[in-house]
Formats: C-alpha cells, structure tokens, sequence
C-alpha cells in the first residue's frame, strides 16, 4: 500500500542519514538523500583524495597546559577544519588524537578531488593564522601544523566491528598520504604532497620539489613536493 511504501522510504533515508549525516556536509547529504539506493552497497575500490594532518608538538603541549584550557582550544581548532573539509566537499573520516583524516570521492563523485584536498589544506593554514593571533592576545598557546595529501586507487565503505564502525579508507595510497604528513616536520614544511597529487594540481597551485624518499611500505623511493600557495585567477 501506498502508506507502507511511504514508511518504507522514510526509514530508508533515516538509515542514510544515520550512516552518512556526521561525514558529509548538509548540502552533500541531500544530494544523497534523493537517491539512496545507489549508495547501499558493499565496500568497494576507487580512484580517491585521502588528507592526513596533525599538530606539531601535541603531545609535550598536553603534559604542560591544563585540560580545562586545552581541550577547548582544539575543539575550537577542530570545528574549524571540518567546516572547511565539509565546504570542500570532503568526507569528514575521524580525528586520531588530535590527528585529522578526511578523504574525497565517496560517498560522492568529487570533481578534481586532488585540487580541492589541497585547497582545503591551504584554507585551514589561513585559518589557524587568524586562530593563532586570537590566542596570542588571549594569552594561550599557538597551534603549527602538517598535512599529507595523496591519491589513488584505495578501498572505501564500513569497516569494524558489529558495536563499532568507522566509514573509512584503506590501501597503500592511505598509508603513503599518513607517511608524508609525518615526513613534514623533518622537511620544515607545512603541506606534503606526493608525485601524483602533484602531477594533477601543477597548474592550479604553486609547489616545490622537496627530495626523494624511500618511505615505510613502499620499494621505490618517491618524490614529494611542498606546497606554497593556491594560483589566483
């Protein structure tokens, strides 16, 4: 019957909302809504942006400054970067200690996904500069950050246990995106991006050849680049 069928429809876009509501921006999540059957379906392999990103020196902040203090400041930190991710068309993947990870590509095709994961890393740079000089004049301490930025073929959809399930990605191309953000500090750069990404944004973005690196995992060395800003037209 016609009621059925309405109740049906409704609590399958319940169960969409439920799945995909805290990952993706609000205009995203319509776009889904309006066809949610072609979503339900296992987890599958696919060409995606993963950004990795972390802040510098965390650990030794949290053991000097008093949680009451600090746990607003990154929370404060982190409203802003998902903001910026979600405007970008990122999917929001999960925050590892004070580490980001978002990714571009699923549960929506985004067009040039590589450009727009490295335009959201620029826009949260521009942001924590404002972030900083607010919290120097309050009197607390300022963030530095890094970001690893790499695509490829790599696998998305749920992943985890019948309690406890993350909407992830996972593959070579992830780990290598996760290495690169580590290989900031040591490198005195801000944002890491690989061959590739690199290969995909040169007439979009002003970057530079860093070094060539043999990074855990891979055999072959690769070749990483430091970006310095966005092109302005």
């Amino acid at each position: 019957t016609a009621i059925v069928r309405i109740f049906r429809e409704r609590k399958n876009k319940e169960a969409v909302e439920s799945l995909f509501g805290k990952f993706v921006s609000p205009q995203v999540l319509k776009q889904i809504l309006e066809s949610p059957d072609k979503l339900i379906q296992n987890n599958k392999r696919k060409e995606m942006t993963v950004l990795f990103s972390d802040i510098r020196n965390f650990t030794s902040m949290s053991e000097t400054i008093s949680p009451e203090i600090l746990i607003p400041q990154i929370n404060e930190y982190f409203n802003e970067v998902v903001d910026i991710i979600l405007e970008n068309k990122g999917t929001m993947d999960k925050f590892i200690g004070d580490a980001v990870m978002a990714f571009w590509g699923d549960p929506l095709p985004v067009e040039n996904h590589e450009y727009m994961a490295v335009k959201t890393a620029v826009e949260i740079l521009q942001k924590l500069e404002e972030l900083n000089k607010k919290w120097t004049d309050e009197g607390k301490v300022n963030f530095k950050i890094g970001f690893g930025i790499n695509s490829g073929e790599m696998i998305v959809g749920y992943m985890g246990s019948q309690k406890i399930v993350d909407y992830t990605v996972i593959g070579d191309n992830v780990n290598l995106a996760s290495r690169l953000e580590s290989l900031c500090k040591e490198y005195n750069a801000e944002i890491i991006i690989s061959e590739r990404i690199f290969e995909k944004t040169k007439e979009l973005i002003d970057a530079e050849y860093i070094d060539e690196v043999l990074v855990k995992g891979k055999q072959k060395a690769v070749k990483i680049y430091r970006v310095k800003s966005l092109h302005k037209y």
